[in-house]
């Protein structure tokens, strides 16, 4: 096995091989071969420790963030078998049915869910997805295996999301609720910014800015250690390929305030 090191000043060559070798890790043979990784529209980019001033980044356009998570413990210890042995016994919401907007939610423990729906499937059986669950909160040990991701304005909501392929949340935007300490408002319109970090498996992530939006979907196909960002307000359907596990990071964008008056003048 060798290793590939490359640094920030490579040209386009060294990037090219630096993709193709990424794209040849062992979770990139289930996708099918010809699906391209990121639609051209969907910019890929190296993703580093901490965003400089002298890179601002752009929160108005949806980018994949590679290797964002390759350095997280989540990546190397999340199974389903992990899950099994910590936390086997608590009780978690589990979506039982086609897809995220018919479904059932049903109380069940986690190696319930686990044993019915991702160790083993009933053909034509209902799906089971642990979905849109802050997990981490309920099982802290969780928090010491991934970290907050550097592009994250605000404390996130995280949430996990886990389940056997077939899963699908059809498109949807992500609302939130902005309450204003200065102007005590809310912004109902609000929607949140989303980082979706994939731990396992490979899902598939269209996307479009709005339901207006007449142009080809943006198509993302997201493996093991990469994330999408995700801007607010831009509508995205997700499939999962194969068992997946995933995390979403969620926060509200700054609010569009009005500047404080100026200070008052006195004379003397």
């Amino acid at each position: 096995m060798a290793l590939f090191v490359a640094g920030d000043d490579d040209d386009a060559r060294t990037s090219g091989y630096a993709h193709a070798l990424h794209a040849s890790l062992p979770y990139a043979a289930s996708f099918p071969r010809d699906w391209p990784f990121t639609a051209p529209k969907v910019p890929r980019c190296y993703s580093p420790l901490r965003r400089g001033a002298a890179d601002p980044f752009d929160y108005g356009a949806p980018v994949v963030l590679e290797r964002l998570a390759d350095h997280w413990p989540a990546c190397r210890t999340w199974t389903p078998a992990f899950f099994s042995r910590v936390m086997g016994h608590r009780t978690v919401p589990v979506e039982v049915g086609a897809h995220s907007n018919d479904f059932a939610l049903q109380l069940m423990t986690v190696n319930e869910f686990l044993s019915r729906h991702i160790f083993q499937t009933a053909p034509g059986g209902a799906t089971g997805y642990l979905a849109q669950h802050p997990l981490s909160s309920q099982v802290p040990l969780l928090q010491n295996d991934f970290a907050i991701p550097h592009v994250c304005e605000s404390a996130p909501h995280v949430n996990v999301w886990i389940g056997p392929a077939g899963t699908l949340t059809p498109f949807h935007a992500d609302p939130c609720v902005v309450v204003s300490a200065r102007a005590k408002r809310r912004s109902p319109a609000a929607r949140y910014r989303n980082v979706l970090v994939q731990i396992v498996g490979c899902k598939r992530v269209q996307l479009k800015q709005s339901q207006c939006d007449a142009a080809e979907d943006d198509v993302v196909l997201l493996g093991p250690g990469e994330a999408l960002y995700i801007p607010d307000g831009w509508l995205h359907q997700v499939a999962s390929l194969e068992t997946s596990i995933s995390l979403s990071f969620w926060w509200p964008p700054p609010l569009a305030l009005p500047p404080p008056p100026p200070p008052r003048q006195t004379t003397q």
